[in-house]
């Protein structure tokens, strides 16, 4: 069996916003099982050869060559290699602030985490770009330029289409500048000329995600993120990420990541301690 694996401890001196935090690729045994577990990053898997299963949110996945899945930070799961035919997979793990928008822009999230991907020599070759980039010899900017050349293999079938509607790019940005603030999809309208119907119909189009979904979503990520690798309270993490009302918060909290703020910052730092003292990939 030919396994490769790789994990990156950087100082992300190139790119702060959206940077890779492991990667690397495995030729399973059959039935090889990782998790249950949770991460403090995203994290992505390229299907190359054979099967297996995913689970996640309560529900398990069958997946084959050709295709990935997409785990949201904090949120537990399991894969399995196919007894039979198991998988030869790649991963990469990413973060930073600017993670969402790469996300929704691939017409990922926490409610679409499957994805299809066409070219499967080449999506492992520039993985393997990418570890050879993250090496003691490796260099940064080839590192970063590695992760956006993988995003781009994910649903291929987006970039036409998004490149059809440039206020699609404006509105998140907008979003992206303005979460922590109240606002509003119709807000959003009449800044752009455009009815909410209009804008509801782009976002479903484009994204398959409503724009008070993907508000929403944002929002939440950030407050996760937050949680994650920061000190503030509950109230303050709620402020920045745009939320007036405490069990407001929780509640849309608890909606996408299954615990309140509180549990899931209490889960992910027993998880890192976990992890501590030890040198495992990801697998």
């Amino acid at each position: 069996m030919f396994i490769l694996k790789h994990s990156i401890n950087t100082s992300f001196n190139v790119n702060t916003s959206f940077f890779v935090t492991q990667c690397g690729y495995e030729d399973c045994k059959p039935s090889h099982s990782y998790g249950p577990t949770a991460r403090d990053y995203y994290l992505v898997h390229f299907i190359f050869s054979g099967k297996g299963t995913l689970e996640i949110y309560g529900k398990t996945h069958e997946l084959s060559a050709g295709q990935g899945f997409f785990i949201p930070l904090g949120t537990p799961t399991t894969y399995t290699a196919d007894e039979k035919d198991p998988w030869f997979y790649g991963w990469v793990g990413f973060s930073g602030e600017h993670s969402n928008q790469q996300i929704a822009l691939r017409g990922l999230s926490n409610d679409k985490f499957i994805f299809n991907f066409a070219d499967c020599d080449q999506v492992l070759e520039s993985l393997k770009r990418l570890v050879a980039s993250c090496g003691k010899e490796g260099n940064g900017f080839t590192a970063i330029s590695k992760l956006f050349e993988l995003f781009s293999f994910i649903n291929p079938e987006h970039d036409s289409s998004l490149l059809q509607s440039g206020v699609i790019n404006e509105v998140i940005l907008d979003i992206e500048k303005n979460y922590a603030k109240d606002v509003s999809v119709e807000d959003l309208s009449k800044r752009y000329n455009i009815s909410r119907s209009q804008l509801f119909r782009l976002f479903k189009t484009k994204l398959d995600i409503s724009p008070q979904q993907y508000i929403k979503h944002y929002r939440i990520n950030h407050a996760a993120d937050l949680l994650r690798r920061t000190d503030l309270t509950i109230g303050q993490v709620m402020e920045q990420s745009g939320f007036s009302n405490i069990s407001n918060f929780s509640r849309q909290f608890k909606s996408v990541y299954g615990r309140s703020p509180k549990d899931f910052r209490e889960y992910i730092a027993n998880h890192i301690k976990s992890l501590e003292g030890t040198n495992s990939s990801e697998n």
